[in-house]
Order: C-alpha cells, then sequence, then structure tokens
C-alpha cells in the first residue's frame, strides 16, 4: 500500500495545465497556493527548488484522502527514453498511464536516499529476482 503517488509530467507548460486540469477533475488540487500557471512558468520553478527546496508538489483530495499526489518539479530521467520504454496500464475504463520500469523506479529511489526508500528498494530488488527467476 503507498501512501503517495509520484507523477512525472514532461514539463512543457500544455503537458503541466493538461495534468493538472485533469486531475483537478478528479478532486485533487495543490496543498500549497499555487495555480496552475505558476507550476507550468520554468523560472518560478527554478525559484522553488532554488530557494524552498522544492523536489515535488503535492496535491490532496477530499474525494480521496488516503491517497496524496506528488508532481516532480524536474524531470528525474530522461522522459522521452522512459516514456517510450514504459509500460501502459489501465487505471480506469478512461485512463491509461504509462508506469516506468522497476530499474528506473530503483535509481530515482536511491538519489531520494530516505529511509523508506531503502525498504522499497529491498522489495522492488526482490520483485526483480522473482521476475528473473519465473524466466528460467
Amino acid at each position: 500500500m503507498t501512501q503517495d503517488l509520484d507523477i512525472v509530467i514532461q514539463l512543457i507548460p500544455v503537458n503541466i495545465i493538461n495534468a493538472l486540469t485533469a486531475l483537478e477533475e478528479l478532486g485533487y488540487k495543490p496543498a500549497i497556493p499555487v495555480t496552475k500557471t505558476q507550476f507550468a512558468n520554468l523560472k518560478i520553478r527554478e525559484q522553488w527548488i532554488k530557494l524552498k527546496y522544492m523536489e515535488v508538489l503535492p496535491l490532496i483530495s477530499n474525494l480521496h484522502p488516503e491517497t496524496t499526489l506528488d508532481i516532480f518539479v524536474t524531470e528525474p530521467f530522461d522522459f522521452e527514453h522512459e516514456y517510450q520504454h514504459s509500460e501502459q496500464v489501465q487505471l480506469d475504463q478512461d485512463l491509461n498511464v504509462h508506469v516506468i520500469s522497476i530499474p528506473t523506479l530503483i535509481k530515482m529511489k536511491e538519489s531520494a536516499g530516505r529511509n523508506r526508500d531503502k525498504d522499497d528498494i529491498q522489495h522492488l530488488n526482490w520483485i526483480l529476482e522473482k521476475g528473473s527467476d519465473n524466466e528460467k
């Protein structure tokens, strides 16, 4: 069970506006006073990173209070490459999402270096090992 869902958007203004609009329609809004236009502005995001050490924009929902969404303020990997190699998963009847590979997720968690990420890394490695055992 996850407490939050990490989302990476290709940080092109139109993508950002569209993603935040879609998430808003699902009941999610920024946990801090930030507009879609501000988040879409590269210079503003760079200031947040530099001055506030911001890594993600958290979104909350009264409809889904158990799950927050964290949108990265930078692209933590080569977006085009990962998108082309990602798995597409159907979340809802009209909603498909791309999911990054486990090795990429492990790299992201290693760079974050938080204690909870270390535990996640161990579990992800077990999943990889189990998958390679099944291929034999």
